[in-house]
């Protein structure tokens, strides 16, 4: 069957049974034991620390939480553009991974808004909900309408690293790619094009100094290029 005829009927089956109002909801979580090993308020113990949060302090974490909800958000609608080249030690390549989102909620979206929060053992947990348009709706819908596999892996990188959160993402896009075509390539592909969604927000923890993400995938695989038999 023709995809384009496909993804037609899908969308039209998709508008029959959308609601009037939907949400993507998430629960965004801040360590801030990582602050406290920082040292930013001298002379306050970790005991203590969950009593001095300030407003300014709070308002500083509501705004890096809403940051990264609208980036993964984001991902739940219009997904990324994946770019892959395997290592291939004998063959002197080095990994090569680029991971771009296709598109991405707009800065300051009114429909992005966080409605409750709670403090635990000195995690900051923060609800954020985005109301979804009909358009994103039909994305949603499609992309989980059964014409895409799906993939899951942990992804890693170092914790104190430069944006360190959204790179253990796109490790973990890396590795569900690679486990998806392991039973089928039996060598390393020289090229991966893909495009992927994430199905729900990534969860985050902390193991040996990195930050570890498990992601959740719909797949879409553009290209699969492999090496000539001589090269």
């Amino acid at each position: 069957m023709n995809r384009r005829f496909l993804f037609l009927s899908v969308l039209f089956l998709i508008s029959l049974s959308l609601s009037a109002e939907e949400y993507l909801y998430g629960e965004f979580i801040y360590n801030l034991n990582i602050d406290m090993r920082s040292n930013p308020f001298p002379g306050i113990s970790a005991d203590e620390f969950e009593d001095t949060i300030t407003d300014d302090y709070e308002t500083e974490l509501i705004s890096t939480l809403l940051e990264e909800a609208r980036r993964l958000f984001s991902g739940m609608i219009y997904g990324y553009t994946v770019v892959y080249t395997p290592s291939d030690i004998s063959r002197s390549v080095d990994r090569y991974l680029e991971v771009n989102p296709i598109a991405q909620i707009e800065f300051g979206d009114p429909q992005l808004e966080s409605y409750d929060t709670y403090l635990e053992n000195n995690y900051y947990h923060l609800f954020i909900r985005y109301r979804l348009d009909t358009h994103q709706q039909r994305r949603i819908e499609y992309w989980n309408s059964g014409v895409f596999e799906s993939a899951s892996a942990y992804g890693r990188y170092p914790l104190y690293s430069e944006d360190s959160r959204v790179n253990a993402v796109n490790d973990g896009i890396r590795v569900a790619l690679e486990n998806l075509l392991k039973p089928e390539e039996f060598n390393k592909p020289r090229l991966i094009e893909a495009e992927v969604l994430l199905r729900d927000i990534p969860s985050f923890s902390v193991d040996a100094g990195n930050n570890r993400a498990f992601v959740k995938l719909r797949v879409d695989l553009k290209k699969v290029q492999h090496y000539l038999r001589n090269n």
